[in-house]
């Protein structure tokens, strides 16, 4: 009988000591496994701390933000008040254009413009058809500075050709160009200012289109 108590106190014994053993061992794996969940847990805390950081300072510098834009609108509203104020203070200190105030109309006729010019007579076509010189004008001489391109120095250098009007000009034919450009020396001016037409309109008379194409009337004299 004491044999067989021994022996289930040995074998009690033996069960507590594996049973500490068991429980050690599970014990001891389940440590690290809370340790990493602490150090998780603690970096989450510390990113959600950063977090609410940032968005006070953003909200911070919202506030900052709106306020520099109120200013801003402010000012502007003021300048553009300002700006109006001036503009209608500046319309009520202009003076009205008057008539005296436009500018003055160029006097054609004073310048030597004929609307309805004369045709040269017979003999004189024909003179013209082998030069493109006169001897003399026809009559009253046509102003040829009314021509974009001819200045006071060309308009004396053509009187001393004997090119007098308009419909001289008008008629001139390839070789008459090349003839007048060897004489005045400003080869292929005649052809970049285009004369031959501008003298065509202005023997026409017809003012409108030579405006159009050419600019005001006069412009070489003003």
């Amino acid at each position: 009988m004491g044999y067989l108590f021994f022996e289930l106190l040995i074998f009690l014994v033996a069960a507590f000591l594996l049973g500490f053993v068991i429980a050690y061992w599970i014990w001891a794996r389940r440590l690290p496994q809370s340790q990493g969940h602490n150090a998780a847990l603690a970096t989450a805390k510390k990113s959600l701390e950063d977090c609410q950081l940032a968005r006070q300072r953003l909200e911070r510098e919202e506030s900052a933000a709106r306020l520099k834009l109120s200013d801003a609108e402010a000012r502007i509203t003021s300048l553009e008040e300002a700006l109006a104020q001036a503009q209608e203070e500046a319309t009520e200190a202009a003076p009205e254009a008057t008539a005296e105030d436009a500018l003055p109309e160029v006097d054609t006729a004073a310048i030597g413009f004929r609307s309805n010019p004369l045709e040269p007579p017979p003999d004189i076509k024909e003179k013209l058809a082998q030069s493109p010189f006169l001897d003399a004008p026809i009559g009253i001489p046509d102003d040829l500075m009314l021509i974009k391109g001819v200045g006071p120095k060309l308009a004396h250098k053509l009187d001393g050709l004997g090119v007098y009007h308009f419909f001289q000009i008008a008629g001139w034919t390839e070789e008459d160009i090349a003839k007048v450009d060897d004489k005045l020396q400003f080869k292929g001016r005649i052809k970049r200012d285009d004369w031959v037409d501008q003298a065509k309109l202005l023997a026409s008379g017809d003012t409108i289109t030579f405006e159009e194409r050419y600019g005001q009337m006069g412009e070489n004299r003003r």
